[in-house]
């Protein structure tokens, strides 16, 4: 919606995940050397969307994964970015999301509804809070459907009703928004 209103928006690919990467360079590329980002973002659907793939998967980039290298990456694309919404990891599965969820102005968890139990989306609001890191709040998404609608842009999801989130699951991935405009901005603007 950003990129669609005319805001500069990239969309960054943070997931290590092999069906996000692309036939080159993209976000763990960058980490290596943030001199690479504005080469490797690639056009979006809309005028004003760039995307920052994934790039080379690795077999381990903890190394790559730290705060200075995360923030060096992010403050190139601020250069040329009014947003940026990144896809990260899972908490679950991985501490590479805490630091970038710490590195962003404000984190919106997202939870799939019948993937995990209350304790998990309880866990990882702790886990991201540890890390500094600012929740926003959650959002509920309904997979349930996605086989008769197919894959979709931002990996498939769509917003589900509105319910509580102490009793839904933790979704895969936890999306984490950057923006250069005041904190007070961030409550409107659509993050996923």
């Amino acid at each position: 919606m950003s990129a669609q209103q005319g805001g500069r928006t990239v969309l960054v690919y943070a997931d290590n995940d092999a069906s996000q990467s692309a036939d080159g360079a993209g976000f763990n590329d960058a980490l290596a050397d943030s001199g690479l980002v504005h080469d490797v973002l690639i056009d979006g659907d809309v005028e004003s969307l760039k995307i920052l793939p994934a790039g080379s998967t690795l077999a381990d980039r903890y190394s790559l994964v730290t705060h200075e290298r995360i923030d060096a990456v992010l403050d190139k694309l601020r250069t040329d970015a009014d947003t940026i919404i990144v896809a990260a990891p899972s908490i679950a599965e991985t501490t590479e999301a805490q630091l970038v969820c710490a590195a962003a102005d404000v984190t919106i968890l997202v939870v799939t509804r019948g993937s995990s139990r209350a304790g998990d989306v309880t866990s990882a609001a702790e886990a991201l809070a540890k890390a500094h890191a600012v929740l926003l709040g959650t959002v509920l998404i309904d997979r349930t459907n996605d086989k008769h609608r197919g894959r979709r842009s931002a990996r498939g999801q769509t917003a589900g009703p509105r319910s509580n989130p102490r009793t839904e699951r933790q979704g895969e991935q936890q999306f984490a928004g950057f923006r250069q405009q005041p904190a007070d901005h961030h409550a409107t603007e659509p993050i996923a």
